[in-house]
């Protein structure tokens, strides 16, 4: 046999290993091993699988410039489209919903969303809380990292709709703060100013213009915002002008006030948590 002859065979079991691995059926009684001696590799597992659909269906909405409010194909033409079955695409329709990207309308089908991410990854803060192995000492760290630069770049950015809203945020702190420094007690008030704590701190990470430090404290805020009613204190006064000092300097556009009213409002409250450290047990 010469060795072009050689060659040839080779080829054609070559050829006749990858059709059977392209016909290959659970039946088989090791299914594994074509596609690990050609390929080298294992079959995706659904994790992996599910991955590889995502980064594809948001490859296709990036190249098909599809805008929020935009509708997505039908699923049985999205499926053809990205050469998945049924219930594969279904899943991860379902996580890119729960992630904010996508919506679903009954009867109408699915829709592109706007992605903001300081409200889309706030899903993840339970996870991080339950199976992070974090403690409000590492979140508090991590924020005093990253806010006081959110504080200054909301500074630079700031536009008039943000800066209206946290001045409403912040008249919002002021009203509370103060029938609950009469009331001192929990109720629903104290609830409520926490929820525009929380507010004036997402306005700041909209406004930064930095989608990366947004997306992290989207993730932080919620986190902290579960775990601070630990500690039952009614501690008003100081934090409401702190975030006045904040706002002060956001409003001046003042980036370097800012950053420094941040960082003392991240430390103080990093030490009450110290100071109570007892309460959190």
């Amino acid at each position: 046999m010469t060795i072009l002859e050689s060659f040839k065979e080779a080829e054609i079991r070559q050829i006749e290993r990858k059709y059977a691995l392209l016909t290959h059926t659970s039946s088989d009684p090791n299914p594994d091993f074509t596609c690990k001696s050609i390929y080298g590799i294992v079959p995706l597992n659904q994790t992996k699988m599910a991955e590889r659909i995502i980064a594809a269906l948001l490859n296709y909405i990036s190249s098909a410039n599809l805008e929020p409010g935009c509708k997505l194909p039908s699923e049985k033409e999205l499926g053809e489209i990205l050469q998945v079955g049924n219930q594969s695409l279904r899943q991860v329709l379902m996580i890119l919903q729960t992630l904010g990207l996508v919506q679903s309308q009954h009867g109408a089908g699915w829709f592109v969303k706007k992605f903001d991410p300081t409200s889309s990854l706030q899903i993840l803060s339970p996870v991080f809380e339950k199976f992070g192995g974090n403690n409000i000492f590492q979140i508090l760290d991590t924020r005093l990292t990253i806010e006081p630069q959110i504080a200054c770049l909301a500074a630079e950015h700031i536009s008039g709709k943000g800066l209206a809203e946290l001045s409403q945020a912040m008249q919002q702190l002021h009203i509370l703060g103060t029938r609950i420094q009469e009331m001192q007690e929990y109720d629903e008030d104290y609830i409520n100013y926490g929820r525009c704590d929380q507010m004036f701190h997402n306005i700041l990470a909209q406004e930064c213009k930095n989608n990366i430090l947004a997306m992290l404290n989207a993730i932080l805020s919620k986190t902290f915002d579960t775990v601070r009613f630990r500690i039952f204190i009614v501690r008003i006064e100081e934090p409401l002008h702190q975030h006045q000092a904040i706002y002060n300097a956001v409003s001046r556009h003042d980036s370097r006030a800012a950053e420094e009213a941040m960082r003392l409002h991240i430390e103080d409250t990093r030490q009450l948590f110290r100071n109570h450290r007892h309460l959190l047990q």
